[in-house]
C-alpha cells in the first residue's frame, strides 16, 4: 500500500479498545456514551502540540486541538496482515479533522498525505451513519475497484464492510458545537498494481478517535459528500 506513512500493526492499546467482535459488526446506527479512549485522547502528544502551534500561526480560526484525530490502521494484502517496524499507527497518527453540518446531517473527514495519502469519511444522518475509506497517489494509477475494471485510477474510494461509531453525546447538528467520538471499521477490498504480474487485493482495518467543531457546509461540500 503506497501511503506517505507506512501502515503498521495495531498495538495492544488499540486491542484494549476494540474487540474482534466489534470490528466485524456493521452498525447502521451510532451509539452514545462514555468513550474510554477519549480521556487519553484529550491530552495532546508532543507531535500534536507541535502541529497545534503551527495551526495557531497559520490557521488561528481553526485550532488543531479542537479539530483533530488519531488514526490507527492495519493493512491487509491478499488477506494477510502486513507487519512493519513503523510506529506511526501504533501510537496513533495525528491528523486534522474537518466537520460540517447541514440540517440534520453531519459530515466528518480526516486523513493524511501530500503527494499520496488516505482518509476516512463519516456521514451522519439523524440517528444513522455511513463510513468509507479512500486512498490516492499523484504519480501513477495503480487502483481498481474490481479486477474486471478496464482502467486504473489514482484515487480509490470504498465503503466500509464493518463499522461501529460511538459518540460521547447526542449531536445537536448546530454549527459551532463540538462532536467527539470513535469509529472502528474495516474497508471493503480493492485492488492495487504493485508492479508485479498480478493485482493484489487490499483492505484496511482501523480505528479513529476524533473531535471537531461543526461549521456550516459549502454548496460544493454538500454535493461532494452526498456522492
Amino acid at each position: 500500500m503506497k501511503l506517505s506513512v507506512s501502515l503498521a500493526c495495531i498495538c495492544l492499546l488499540y486491542l484494549n479498545y476494540i474487540s474482534e467482535a466489534q470490528i466485524s459488526q456493521y452498525h447502521q446506527r451510532y451509539s452514545t456514551g462514555k468513550i474510554e479512549s477519549l480521556e487519553m485522547f484529550k491530552e495532546l502528544t508532543p507531535d500534536e502540540l507541535r502541529v497545534d502551534s503551527l495551526y495557531s500561526i497559520y490557521k488561528p480560526k481553526t485550532p488543531f486541538r479542537e479539530n483533530r484525530s488519531r488514526i490507527y490502521l492495519d493493512t491487509f494484502i491478499n488477506g494477510e496482515v502486513q507487519k512493519t517496524s513503523d510506529s506511526s499507527f501504533q501510537k496513533g497518527l495525528p491528523a486534522f479533522c474537518d466537520c460540517f453540518t447541514s440540517g440534520d446531517s453531519i459530515f466528518i473527514s480526516t486523513g493524511a498525505g501530500f503527494f499520496g495519502g488516505f482518509g476516512i469519511y463519516i456521514s451522519i444522518e439523524k440517528t444513522s451513519f455511513e463510513s468509507s475509506f479512500y486512498e490516492y497517489t499523484d504519480d501513477v494509477k495503480p487502483y481498481k475497484l474490481s479486477l474486471s475494471d478496464t482502467a486504473s485510477t489514482n484515487f480509490i474510494h470504498v465503503k466500509n464492510s464493518s463499522q461501529v461509531l460511538l459518540l460521547d453525546k447526542p449531536p445537536t447538528f448546530n454549527s459551532g458545537d463540538i462532536v467527539s467520538g470513535q469509529l472502528s471499521f474495516t474497508s471493503r477490498p480493492y485492488f492495487e498494481d504493485d508492479n508485479s504480474l498480478e493485482m493484489r487485493e487490499v483492505s484496511v482495518r482501523g480505528k479513529i478517535i476524533f473531535t471537531c467543531r461543526l461549521r456550516a457546509k459549502t454548496p460544493f461540500e454538500l454535493w461532494y459528500f452526498r456522492q
